[in-house]
């Protein structure tokens, strides 16, 4: 992990001086971040044939791809930089972005990565709470103030697959069921969500929910998911309270 988060800090280190220091910089042009993306490359992420076609009209309202971006040429690195949030950089390699950050987070993609959301990030690092998430074989693992991987979640597509592109860009997440918890040294299983199950001193089970800032909650006064901790036939129980929540 110390390797991923020094990679991260790495970039942007070489982005903040390589922007500031603009006497090395041709003049900026003005771009869009569909300048960038390869449409006829849209359909793995679920988009059809109409979709692709109508792609520039149905997003050109969405900020995120407004044609405000200075595009600087840094070192065989492209370097976008947006003029309405100056501190949202995006870091393309052969035209291919590689990384982003804001204020907030840090993260890397893979080099084939056609459009920066957090559904291609291999791993994002947010330096204030802190944190370190990274995905592998469609699992998302979390840990929370770099001490131990707390949550470990798997993705849960939409129906509608080109959905999932729009519900990760402007919501900043994709859907996530836990698969695995580590709370304190407790036994636990994953129930839905992120909801867990962890053995108590009285041999029951007690409920906690997994906070993304705070960590793992217990909830001791919640007795619809104590009683589906302790549910004779907990699988099925699970298996409902999952439908639910992802309303299938």
């Amino acid at each position: 992990m110390n390797i991923i988060i020094k990679s991260l800090l790495f970039i942007s280190i070489i982005c903040l001086s390589s922007c500031t220091n603009n006497s090395n910089l041709a003049e900026p042009k003005k771009v869009s971040l569909i300048d960038y993306i390869d449409k006829s490359d849209l359909e793995k992420y679920g988009f059809s044939a109409n979709d692709i076609e109508n792609f520039d009209t149905k997003i050109k309202d969405n900020g995120v791809f407004a044609n405000d971006y200075k595009s600087y040429e840094v070192n065989g690195f492209t370097i976008l930089s947006s003029t309405e949030n100056t501190e949202h950089i995006f870091i393309l390699k052969n035209n291919k972005f590689i990384a982003t950050f804001d204020d907030q987070s840090r993260s890397l993609y893979s080099t084939q990565t056609n459009i920066p959301t957090r559904l291609d990030a291999i791993v994002t690092y947010i330096p204030e709470i802190p944190s370190l998430s990274y995905s592998t074989n469609k699992l998302n693992h979390y840990d929370l103030n770099l001490d131990g991987i707390d949550i470990i979640s798997e993705i849960i597509p939409s129906d509608d697959k080109g959905l999932d592109y729009f519900s990760a860009e402007l919501l900043g997440a994709p859907n996530l069921n836990i698969v695995e918890a580590s709370i304190n040294g407790k036994e636990c299983k994953a129930l839905a969500g992120s909801f867990a199950c962890c053995l108590s001193s009285q041999e029951s089970y007690d409920a906690y929910k997994f906070s993304y800032q705070d960590g793992w909650i217990s909830l001791p006064t919640n007795k619809k998911l104590n009683t589906i901790c302790n549910a004779e036939d907990f699988e099925t129980s699970k298996h409902e309270l999952k439908n639910k929540l992802f309303l299938k």
